[in-house]
């Protein structure tokens, strides 16, 4: 019964199968380089995560301090530029506020801490420059409070 064994093993060892002579390591390597090739084609990948990371760093900034002031803030949209230098962020409120001008004094006040903040999660050598708009509509916080837990994050333009 021994022998039956090693002949079929050895039959199935003689007979060509379909993986034969490929490395799976190698296989593997060359679909890891195709999607680094692929990535680095995409356009505007750096300044779109840019965007997401700053969108959640200054939403959770505000959500934690806008109480100060009485309403409630948070990102409606963000712009990088092409260099990623300089980031734009539109805040808005759910509710509209008793004197709009003394938030954006304080989205003034408050911006120096907000690019201190992004420049400690951030993994760049430069902190961009941050420019807090405050914008009157609110579509981006209604979206939040719908349940959906995105960022909301405008294209790169």
């Amino acid at each position: 019964m021994k022998s039956f064994r090693n002949d079929e093993l050895c039959d199935q060892c003689t007979q060509i199968q379909e993986g034969d002579g490929i490395n799976p390591r190698e296989e593997s390597l060359k679909e890891r380089q195709k999607e680094n090739r692929e990535r680095a084609e995409r356009t505007n990948y750096r300044d779109q995560a840019l965007a997401k990371q700053a969108a959640r760093v200054i939403d959770q900034e505000l959500a934690s301090r806008a109480s100060s002031i009485g309403c409630d803030l948070g990102v409606s949209h963000i712009e990088v530029s092409a260099s990623g230098a300089h980031v734009r962020a539109w805040v808005s409120s759910l509710q509209h506020p008793d004197d709009p001008s003394s938030v954006e004094r304080w989205l003034q006040a408050f911006a120096p801490f907000l690019r201190v903040r992004l420049g400690a999660v951030l993994a760049r050598k430069r902190v961009p420059t941050l420019k807090l708009v405050f914008a009157a509509d609110a579509p981006a916080i209604e979206r939040q409070s719908q349940g959906q837990t995105d960022s909301p994050v405008g294209e790169h333009q």
